[in-house]
């Protein structure tokens, strides 16, 4: 309550630090194409071919409601 009153938010302030880079919309944009195009390659493939971490692969498929383990496009008809 004594946040609010001195801020006039309950959220907190930004953060100090190192922004992340790995994730952003340029590998991220990466990251996506190469599975659009082909929806079966691996994490480690295209952490390799982007050039960043397999993690941050993880990260951006994460925050992108993708899953690694059923790459697949929700809400597309086939047929």
């Amino acid at each position: 309550m004594e946040r609010f009153k001195t801020a006039g938010s309950i959220h907190d302030k930004k953060r100090s630090g190192r922004p992340r880079t790995a994730t952003g919309d340029a590998n991220a944009a990466c990251v996506l194409a190469k599975l659009v195009v082909s929806p079966s390659r691996s994490t480690r493939e295209v952490a390799q071919e982007c050039g960043t971490s397999q993690a941050s692969v993880s990260r951006i498929l994460s925050v992108n409601h993708f899953h690694p383990y059923c790459m697949h496009f929700a809400g597309t008809a086939w047929g």
